[in-house]
């Protein structure tokens, strides 16, 4: 019973350890100890009527569900709880900072969920009812779904610290001017997963506080270890940030350091050729064909000159001959 992938509107009877799909405009018996989730797609247009013949539902409530943007967040009304959670847009053409957001309304007996986009965090905790894995209450579910959710960030942040692991090893071999743009745009990438992270852990802790009675002690325990999860993904992002502006201090100093020997490559050339360049010029100027230019004058002019030049090269050796001596320094102090 994979439909998650075509389905816009699936009801789902949960309860005696199974879970049944039927009919959204059906109106069962719940088992004794089962709940209900409806899940819709927001952009369908039964699922706004749906939602809005809900007269139990407050209407500020419907217009949370359908707005376009929000951010993870958990509101405690009298009649439930809003909880709004984020997950990472896997599709192909997706980065890292597009987000599809599961906005979900709580009361005892129902779970009602709306999304815009294709989520494979839901279809995993199908898959995984399907497979006999079924939680007791609407508040084990709802945990469970956000422990899905934020593992889902998971795999972004895997794939951020490849794509670190092979700038790293590429610059070990020889620095490269586009490593720069590569580097800032995975630290901006990790900064926006964290960024995401953050306020979802938030809201998982203040849905986790709503959990007092002993039925909820389970899924009390699952919104804890998302709220877990989250920390550590945070942390992991922390540390790789860290690791990234380490790897672009070292590319800036190649750089640097690459640029320094061009320029003294040049210096030293200006140091060798120019010398020969103005004896040349004296040596082989015929003064005699300009007769008020004697060759004294031309001497004079040319010693002026050279003096210009070679305090220009000495200026020009003074910063990279110091940068030298450090480098020697500092290798001598950590050998």
């Amino acid at each position: 019973m994979d439909t998650y992938n075509i389905a816009r509107v699936q009801h789902f009877i949960i309860g005696g350890n199974q879970i049944q799909e039927i009919d959204y405009r059906l109106k069962p018996e719940l088992p004794s100890q089962g709940f209900e989730w409806l899940h819709f797609d927001r952009a369908h247009k039964d699922a706004r009527n749906w939602l809005k013949a809900q007269k139990e539902i407050n209407p500020l409530i419907v217009e949370a569900l359908l707005e376009e943007e929000t951010r993870p967040r958990c509101a405690v009304f009298e009649e439930g709880t809003l909880l709004n959670l984020r997950a990472i847009d896997f599709k192909q053409g997706s980065e890292i900072e597009d987000f599809v957001s599961l906005r979900m309304w709580i009361t005892p007996k129902r779970l009602v969920s709306f999304r815009k986009y294709y989520i494979p965090a839901i279809a995993d905790a199908i898959r995984e009812m399907e497979q006999g894995h079924v939680p007791k209450t609407v508040s084990g579910l709802v945990s469970r779904l956000s422990w899905y959710l934020t593992a889902s960030s998971k795999a972004a942040l895997t794939g951020l610290e490849t794509e670190l692991q092979i700038i790293r090893k590429s610059q070990e071999v020889s620095p490269a001017k586009e490593n720069i743009s590569n580097i800032i745009d995975m630290r901006s990438k990790a900064i926006l997963l964290r960024q995401h992270l953050a306020p979802q852990r938030d809201a998982i802790l203040t849905w986790s506080r709503q959990l007092e009675t002993p039925k909820e002690a389970d899924a009390r325990l699952g919104a804890e270890e998302g709220c877990e999860a989250a920390l550590r993904l945070m942390e992991r992002i922390d540390t790789y940030l860290e690791q990234v502006s380490l790897l672009q201090d070292r590319n800036a100093a190649l750089l640097s350091q690459k640029i320094q020997q061009d320029v003294s490559f040049l210096v030293n050339f200006i140091t060798v050729f120019l010398p020969l360049i103005i004896l040349v010029g004296i040596f082989g100027a015929h003064v005699s064909d300009t007769p008020s230019l004697s060759f004294a004058t031309l001497v004079t002019v040319c010693v002026i000159i050279g003096s210009v030049f070679a305090f220009v090269v000495s200026r020009l050796r003074r910063p990279v001959l110091k940068t030298q001596s450090r480098q020697i320094q500092k290798k001598g102090s950590s050998d």
